[in-house]
């Protein structure tokens, strides 16, 4: 039962087990960019109908973010990846105004995590690089 308690359920924007974030033993700042940086995925994935993508991302990310120092680059470049083929189903169109608003705030912040990370591109060339949602510049 208490497991139970301790675990967001299916569909939040913190879809991880609340253990395996306690267990990342990450600090405050790196918690709250944990914590942004999911809700942006979720907000996204809903938006996009892509639920699946949702989860990986977000347990991508709590990876990324608690590796071992040897093992961040792979992380990180997993989570580039990640959110890339999230963003390359996002369409500001389809999602319903009432949302829109802040699914375009969240877009946009992962917009900016994709440019200002263009190191963990992992081969992508430019058609790789638009396939990750940023054909869509007026979104």
């Amino acid at each position: 039962m208490i497991e139970d308690m301790l675990t967001y359920q299916a569909g939040t924007s913190l879809s991880d087990p609340f253990g395996d974030l306690l267990a990342a033993d990450l600090d405050d700042d790196a918690r709250a960019c944990y914590e942004r940086t999911a809700s942006d995925i979720a907000v996204v994935a809903a938006g996009a109908d892509q639920p699946l993508a949702s989860v990986r991302a977000m347990r991508t990310l709590l990876a990324a973010m608690a590796a071992a120092p040897a093992l961040r680059p792979g992380s990180w470049r997993r989570l580039h990846r990640d959110i890339c083929t999230l963003l390359s189903g996002a369409r500001v169109e389809t999602v319903p105004d009432p949302v829109r608003p802040e699914f375009v705030r969240a877009l946009g912040r992962l917009r900016q995590f994709l440019a200002e990370n263009t190191d963990l591109r992992d081969g992508f060339g430019v058609d790789g690089f638009s396939r990750c949602g940023f054909e869509q510049v007026g979104a």
